[in-house]
């Protein structure tokens, strides 16, 4: 009955009229004419930054991401769904009875963090590659095993791989269909908020990439390596977005000004700015990136794609 841990539609077209309803925790302590409006389409989430819509045919896919607890930040995809009423939920609840979830969306926590068990940390202080990690809560994983959805691509925290990079939080996801780079379209775009706290400083977010396998397997990812130079300011990703189409990816990011005459960072500035192109943040100005390093081994146009994309860039303080 617990309301945390869903995705939930709500028809907004029907008045309940009910102006200041109670703060409540629980599916059965809402009023009825509001449970009436809701629908629960997944559960098992723990953190989402948002579900991104992308129209295939008469159909769309939907992207999740789930930000991750100690260890992994998981993406997930899905088209089809089986949505259960509120009020079937609460039915089943009085009846001491179970509703039937076969088909049912669940993402897995908090049995499951992403790709792994979910675990408690101890850490050793002499050599962290000795950390222990104990699974938290062995039964529920079990239990959800086989019937969670797998995730599309995870990334962890701790990598050792070279090519990688330790995680923080993820903070968007979207899918790119645009023909500016040839060899990104159809891909999973994402964003990570900062390398992880062994990173030498100044703060970078992280942008990556990965698709979706034909055989629904969990699949690897790639670094997009950008030689946009932020100097020694560090740089937080803080979003990513689209315009309609999904042919441009927008991504937003937050510096942080250091101010010479106080010992105080001075508040945060986000900009916007697209994924092809990066905004100078004193001056506004927009300046291509330099061709920008694959894992996969190719190097992208972005200059040719400046000069044919026509651009449009927004910038935003907070």
């Amino acid at each position: 009955m617990e309301i945390c841990g869903k995705i939930i539609e709500v028809v907004v077209v029907k008045n309940t009229f009910i102006d200041n309803p109670s703060v409540v925790t629980r599916f059965n302590e809402l009023p009825v004419p509001i449970q009436e409006t809701l629908t629960v389409i997944a559960k098992g989430v723990r953190n989402i930054p948002g579900i991104s819509f992308q129209r295939a045919y008469n159909q769309y896919i939907k992207y999740v991401g789930n930000v991750g607890q100690d260890l992994v930040e998981s993406i997930f995809s899905f088209v089809h769904y089986k949505p259960i009423p509120v009020t079937q939920l609460i039915q089943a609840f009085l009846m001491e009875s179970e509703p039937d979830q076969e088909g049912f969306i669940n993402f897995g926590w908090r049995g499951w963090e992403g790709a792994f068990p979910t675990s408690i940390i101890r850490g050793c202080s002499a050599n962290p590659t000795l950390d222990e990690k104990t699974i938290a809560y062995y039964n529920e994983a079990v239990k959800t095993l086989v019937g969670r959805l797998q995730p599309l691509t995870s990334y962890f925290h701790k990598d050792p791989r070279p090519d990688k990079f330790g995680g923080t939080a993820l903070t968007g996801v979207q899918p790119y269909m645009g023909n500016g780079i040839p060899d990104l379209t159809g891909s999973v775009v994402f964003t990570d908020l900062a390398r992880d706290e062994e990173s030498q400083p100044p703060v970078r977010g992280v942008l990556a990439y990965t698709r979706v396998r034909t055989d629904c397997k969990l699949n690897d990812f790639s670094v997009i390596e950008t030689d946009y130079n932020f100097g020694s300011q560090s740089a937080y990703y803080v979003n990513l977005g689209t315009n309609l189409d999904q042919t441009r990816v927008i991504h937003n990011y937050k510096i942080r000004l250091i101010n010479p005459h106080s010992a105080h960072a001075r508040p945060l500035h986000t900009h916007h700015l697209f994924l092809l192109g990066t905004l100078d943040p004193l001056q506004g100005i927009l300046h291509p990136l330099q061709p920008s390093r694959f894992p996969l081994g190719f190097v992208l146009p972005f200059e040719r794609l400046f000069q044919e994309s026509n651009l449009i860039v927004r910038r935003r303080h907070e």
